[in-house]
């Protein structure tokens, strides 16, 4: 299941991201204003 988090999660909390991409093995997608903009 693809992981969603806004990109304030991304700005404020880099290394959580960071960890969850290298843990997790599925898309981390990156959301502003609740639609996506990219993905990791």
């Amino acid at each position: 299941m693809p992981i969603i988090k806004p990109i304030s999660d991304l700005r404020n909390n880099f290394n959580e991201i960071s960890e969850i991409c290298h843990k997790e093995g599925e898309p981390v997608f990156i959301t502003k204003n609740g639609q996506g903009i990219w993905w990791l």
